[in-house]
């Protein structure tokens, strides 16, 4: 797999431009975004750059060099944003072409259907595949109440109930983590999120609280 394709590229965003405009202006992807700049990143490519309105975490630029802010950006298979605090009722921008994202919650007193209702809505919305998550269902002595009333939301949302320790996350998700594939996680805190992270990178990048309670 190429460098790009790693990063996420495909012909969606390919088929936006040519070969001619990708010598020029090569194509980086947005990893961060700070209020003074963006961190993007392509093929040999890492670079902080003046922000640019409207571009967020996952957007596809391509590059120029001389004039950053003058760079394109590609036209969005996804985008995910949410109502900004305050009067004016502006959207705010969470993410941009993500393919999958898990909603995770963990069997205790987390687990609230209103709310999983509302970031599968969001998911719907932003046309993301939702994956419910269910996480310390080695806490409880029967898990099959949470995932009944996690399934109970839509029947085209697949709810998964894990360990989030371990390799079982690797393997369970492996079919919506195949190389090339945007996942995000949504979810409160303390529900595993940076677990399962560095489950699937099978290295601790993100630190965790390193708390579970065996009591939930």
């Amino acid at each position: 797999i190429s460098p790009l394709d790693a990063l996420g590229w495909q012909s969606f965003f390919a088929q936006q431009t040519d070969v001619d405009e990708l010598a020029q202006t090569p194509p980086v992807r947005v990893f961060e975004v700070h209020r003074n700049a963006l961190n993007v990143v392509g093929d040999g490519i890492e670079a902080s750059i003046p922000p640019i309105d409207d571009v967020t975490v996952g957007d596809w630029l391509l590059l120029d060099h001389d004039r950053p802010q003058a760079s394109r950006v590609l036209g969005r298979k996804s985008l995910m944003k949410r109502r900004a605090p305050g009067s004016d009722r502006q959207a705010q921008l969470i993410a941009a072409n993500v393919d999958t994202v898990f909603i995770v919650t963990s069997c205790n007193q987390d687990f609230n259907v209103a709310r999983l209702e509302r970031y599968v809505a969001l998911a719907f919305d932003a046309e993301i595949t939702p994956v419910i998550l269910l996480t310390k269902s080695d806490l409880v002595a029967d898990a099959a109440d949470f995932v009944a009333q996690a399934q109970s939301i839509s029947e085209l949302v697949e709810v998964l109930a894990l360990d989030a320790r371990g390799d079982a996350p690797r393997a369970l998700l492996a079919p919506w983590c195949k190389p090339g594939a945007t996942v995000a996680f949504l979810g409160s805190s303390g529900v595993g999120k940076s677990t399962l992270t560095n489950a699937l990178l099978d290295a601790a990048v993100i630190e965790t609280h390193g708390i579970r309670e065996d009591d939930a």
